[in-house]
């Protein structure tokens, strides 16, 4: 008798089942945003999908089919921006994710069943301990920089500087909280970018 091989989850299998899994959770909040493919830290790095609303969330996608190489990286840019992070992977990387990410990032278990990707969580994810107020300033485009500085009338001097100087300006001006509660509204209010949910 021939042994029935195991399907082995691929990228795309658990992105589809993801967004459709959130867009699903999130179908009736208005307040919430999902983005695919949200670059960060200056476009160094992107998470597969974000949860914007008074949280940023980022979901990294490990498939069976992909390596952990990297992971350290992403672990280190990702801990500078959300809020909550979690880590989806297959049934083959369960126990490598587990020792590798620090403790508070969640994870998600990804099977197939009945040619559908359901999710169980292994571990709830908790609160980021080490945002940086600067990364997290990076996130906003230069032109919502420089909003929000005339609004916290912060602007004097500042009106033809570089986005750097303003992100920087930022970071030191206000508080962590602050800042982020600005960048998820900035996220929130942006058009004809990487939106999955509200759809059109």
């Amino acid at each position: 008798m021939t042994k029935k091989t195991e399907y082995r989850l691929k990228d795309r299998d658990i992105r589809t089942g993801l967004i459709r899994h959130l867009s699903n959770l999130y179908f009736n909040d208005p307040d919430t945003r999902i983005l695919r493919e949200f670059n960060i830290c200056e476009g160094n790095a992107r998470i597969d999908i974000a949860v914007v609303n008074g949280l940023l969330i980022g979901y990294e996608i490990k498939s069976d089919s992909d390596t952990l190489e990297r992971l350290p990286v992403q672990q280190e840019v990702y801990n500078q921006i959300f809020n909550r992070i979690i880590i989806v992977v297959g049934k083959h990387h369960i126990s490598t994710v587990a020792d590798a990410i620090p403790p508070w990032w969640g994870i998600w278990r990804s099977t197939r069943l009945d040619g559908k990707v359901l999710f169980r969580i292994f571990r709830e994810a908790e609160d980021n301990p080490i945002i940086n107020p600067l990364s997290l300033a990076e996130c906003l485009w230069r032109d919502e920089a420089l909003a929000v500085l005339r609004d916290k009338g912060l602007v004097s001097g500042l009106e033809r500087a570089k986005r750097a100087i303003l992100r920087e300006k930022l970071a030191s001006a206000l508080s962590c909280a602050e800042l982020n509660s600005i960048v998820c509204s900035y996220l929130k209010s942006r058009v004809d970018w990487s939106i999955v949910l509200p759809r059109e």
